[in-house]
């Protein structure tokens, strides 16, 4: 290995870059919280290729000096932290110096940068942290940076980027954020000369969420308020109505930072126990004014986590906050308790009356067995449909407890894949305008050659993020809507990415998902009877694509068994 050596300054300069710089949304990031906490109220983002080509952040914010200019591409340069006591109440998102040093070590970077009051501005061009010109230009106030071939020295790090979609998708989820946390400042952000997300600045919230996620969802908020002790807390949470896959639509901003935290994350999805089912997610804009020296940015690394002084006080303000919203003067008393990492034990429906004894039923079924492995046999007959979710079905030598939704996304699953459906698509007499946030819009374009052999005929449609779909698969037309068809966008995720047939099989799992029949979907004895024969002559009937079984065997025998018969 050789002694101990001290690294050349170079080195530890692309070291340090690559603490900061990860990714062409890291850039965006770090350059757009520079221009807030210069107090723009404009700020343009333009990026190239996901940003791997250019990235471009101009604002409208206080600018720099020349020398201001030139120290702010020094490391640990700074104008927001003077003394070591400063680091216990950072009041800013990031300081003026503090990415620019990285960014510049990685990338070929112009900074064109003037204060108001200055008769000229100041140009600086730099290439791997080299300073190849500096001199006086004519510049509006404010500042532009300009980031070319990011990585371009580090070609290792430019094959970890994933495709440019993917890439702009993570930008567009990035300045999201921040313009939520932000209200009052204009965002203008373009892709490749398209303008892909515009807010006006006027410090509406709901516009905002608007413009990121559509009016549809903005229409569907509720508004939030509280206070204590020196803390308030605002916002907008979604009603149970309108949620998720995934928890993309719940942004906390604590002092005007979009940050994680699991205890008051937890804290406001238990505000919706009992009102949305496992594996749904609300739409959350929480905005937690608190005082500097009560909460740690430092936990992480990007300041992406944060620690506060009092999280039982605080996880119990947003609960009850959003609980009040959701159902008003019903808070139930008591303190938040349960561990972070039980967030997934929630009831997995509405528990409405009667649930905790068909769940204790479930596990005595689960202990007489679950479906065996080999044949199947013939279909049972239907007796009854328990709570518009299970049928109940009698074979010759066991009684059937069948998941009706199971069942039918598993017969769905079965009928996308076969190759004469799989040719079937259906033009639709009324095409469906489905708003799209950014990054869903983003997933949707990755996804289009695969989305085309699945039978979507997919446009753009008038306003930004908004699509138009005019045919989809014949098994989906009869459920197609805007509500739908969103949902189904938003989970497409980074699946291209992965090869062909597992691609497809995630994509067939989510829409037979979609299309399958609901909780609370009341089936006629003569439906019963079909959805039962039509899951037995699938491929596999035991389980639904996801994995979960579709029904419960409980042999009449060990039935007789339990009971004191035999």
């Amino acid at each position: 290995m050789g002694g101990v050596r001290r690294l050349d300054s170079s080195l530890v300069n692309l070291i340090a870059a690559g603490e900061v710089v990860e990714r062409p949304a890291s850039v965006v990031k770090e350059l757009v919280e520079n221009s807030l906490d210069a107090g723009a109220r404009h700020i343009g983002v333009a990026y190239e290729e996901g940003g791997t080509t250019r990235i471009v952040v101009e604002d409208d914010g206080e600018g720099m000096g020349r020398q201001d200019a030139m120290m702010a591409l020094e490391r640990h340069a700074t104008s927001k932290i003077a003394i070591e006591a400063d680091l216990d109440s950072i009041a800013t998102l990031g300081f003026r110096g503090e990415a620019l040093p990285s960014i510049v070590q990685v990338s070929r970077t112009e900074l064109v940068t003037r204060p108001a009051d200055a008769a000229a501005g100041t140009r600086i061009v730099v290439e791997g942290g080299q300073v190849l010109l500096r001199e006086s230009v004519g510049a509006r106030p404010g500042t532009r940076v300009t980031v070319r071939d990011l990585f371009f020295n580090t070609p290792a790090r430019r094959e970890y980027l994933k495709a440019p979609a993917n890439e702009a998708a993570r930008i567009l989820e990035i300045v999201g954020r921040l313009a939520l946390a932000a209200p009052g400042v204009a965002f203008d952000v373009t892709s490749a000369g398209h303008r892909v997300l515009a807010t006006d600045g006027s410090g509406d919230l709901r516009a905002v969420v608007g413009a990121i996620w559509g009016m549809e969802v903005a229409d569907a908020t509720l508004p939030v308020q509280a206070e204590r002790a020196g803390s308030t807390l605002r916002g907008l949470i979604s009603r149970p109505d309108a949620s998720r896959s995934n928890r993309q639509g719940e942004i906390l901003v604590v002092n005007g930072r979009p940050v994680t935290n699991p205890r008051l994350r937890y804290a406001a999805e238990e505000a919706y126990r009992t009102l949305l089912m496992k594996g749904r997610y609300p739409y959350l804009v929480l905005l937690l004014d608190i005082p500097p020296e009560a909460v740690d940015p430092n936990v992480h690394p990007a300041k992406a986590e944060v620690r506060f002084r009092d999280e039982a006080d605080l996880a119990r303000v947003v609960h009850d906050a959003c609980r009040e919203a959701l159902l008003p003067g019903r808070i139930p008393p008591g303190p938040i308790e349960r561990p972070l990492h039980m967030s997934e034990s929630r009831p997995p429906y509405d528990a409405g009356p009667g649930l905790g004894e068909v769940q204790t039923f479930f596990e005595t079924a689960a202990a007489l067995g679950a479906p065996a492995a080999g044949p199947v046999g013939a279909a049972p007959t239907a007796r009854a449909q328990i709570r518009r979710l299970f049928l109940l079905a009698e074979g010759p030598d066991s009684l059937f407890v069948i998941d009706q939704h199971a069942a039918h996304e598993r017969i769905g699953y079965d009928r996308l894949a076969s190759q004469e459906v799989e040719r079937a698509s259906q033009q639709l007499l009324t095409p469906v305008v489905v708003r799209l946030s950014p990054s869903d819009l983003t997933q949707v374009e990755l996804w289009g050659e695969a989305l085309g052999e699945e039978g979507f005929v997919i446009e753009p449609f008038g306003a930004t993020g908004e699509v138009v779909v005019r045919s989809l698969p014949a098994f989906l037309a009869r459920q197609a809507g805007p509500a739908m068809l969103r949902s189904l966008f938003e989970e497409l995720g980074d699946a291209p990415s992965q090869p062909l047939e597992r691609r497809r099989h995630l994509w067939r799992a989510m829409a037979a998902c979609r299309a399958a029949v609901k909780r609370e979907d009341l089936l006629a004895p003569p439906e019963q009877q079909a959805l039962i024969a039509q899951l037995w002559a699938t491929a596999e009937p035991r389980r639904c694509p996801h994995g979960r079984p579709t029904w419960l065997e409980l042999p009449y025998a060990s039935l007789e068994h339990r009971l004191g018969r035999t």
